[in-house]
């Protein structure tokens, strides 16, 4: 006599009656063991973004608006449904997501991650990155200020760059598996050349992350400031 077989309603798969994780016949077509304990274990993760166990909500907040979307201190934006980070870089420097709940729409990450941390922008502000550096979006890079302030103070770093009042911060590259360093003369550089982007490279520097990986050939690097 053949076993008895059930359809699971997640991987499609057939299993006998004992390959079900519910002993009840009503509930063994839901899913198979492998699917439950999958499903579970998203589910813990999904409860410990809400806070529901060990998320630390000193690190990551929700979106006020934006319901199902998540912001890091770092600038990371992660979406709970897709259960991965998200954001695409623009020619003009800046990063920027596509968001669809409660409506699509873009949005730029930098106001995306004040907002989760701080609330809705006042209407007639903007965000500024203090260090000038347009997809460093760490909650302590950003600050809230009017356009024209914005616009002053973009003005007065351009001319302190041009007087080399603000020189910029050499720093020393490592690739993974070769011995030799290479030493670029700002970090901007050092993100453009080796694919890692300019927030990646700073990052590690600032010891916020021990490596990181370039966006041209998925090798791993590690900077450090040049003495």
């Amino acid at each position: 006599m053949e076993a008895e077989q059930f359809k699971c309603a997640r991987c499609k798969h057939d299993f006998p009656a004992e390959g079900f994780g519910l002993n009840r016949k009503q509930e063994r077509s839901k899913s198979c063991k492998t699917c439950n304990e999958q499903k579970q274990k998203w589910a813990k993760k999904k409860r410990e973004f809400r806070g529901e166990t060990n998320l630390d909500l000193e690190y990551w907040k929700e979106h006020p608006i934006y319901k199902g979307y998540w912001a890091s201190k770092s600038g990371s934006i992660y979406n709970m449904k897709m259960r991965k980070t998200i954001g695409a870089f623009l020619f003009n420097g800046y990063i920027q997501l596509a968001l669809r709940v409660p409506q699509t729409r873009m949005v730029y990450a930098h106001r995306f991650v004040w907002e989760a941390f701080n609330g809705v922008i006042p209407d007639g502000k903007v965000i500024n990155h203090l260090n000038e550096i347009k997809d460093d979006n760490r909650i302590d890079n950003l600050e809230v200020v009017s356009a024209s302030e914005n616009s002053t103070k973009s003005s007065k770093m351009q001319e302190l760059n041009k007087q080399g009042r603000r020189k910029p911060k050499a720093c020393i590259a490592h690739k993974e598996g070769d011995d030799t360093d290479i030493t670029y003369a700002s970090i901007s550089e050092a993100g453009r050349k080796t694919g890692c982007g300019t927030s990646s490279v700073q990052k590690v520097c600032d010891g916020i992350n021990n490596t990181t990986t370039s966006k041209t050939d998925n090798s791993k690097w590690s900077f450090k400031y040049a003495q």
